[in-house]
């Protein structure tokens, strides 16, 4: 991910890869061959919460950062 939050294309090939793999083994763990409206559907819903937790998990990251530079400075300011 860039430090603006934009996932680059080829990581975002690899969560659709991902998230057709999970679609796959989801219509299969239930025995169903899903037409292809329901799979595009189900890829679709693996693809968008995969990518949500790749950005909640960068958001954290960049926050905690944030966190440790203010008690860097805060600590300074006190001694």
């Amino acid at each position: 991910m860039s430090t603006s939050g934009l996932i680059h294309g080829e990581f975002l090939r690899l969560l659709f890869f991902l998230s057709d793999k999970q679609a796959d083994d989801y219509f299969a763990a239930l025995g169903y061959e899903a037409h292809k409206e329901e799979f595009c559907h189900r890829r679709g819903v693996f693809f968008h919460r995969n990518r949500c937790s790749i950005g909640l998990a960068f958001a954290q990251d960049v926050h905690r950062r944030g966190v440790q530079e203010v008690d860097k400075r805060y600590m300074k300011q006190e001694l």
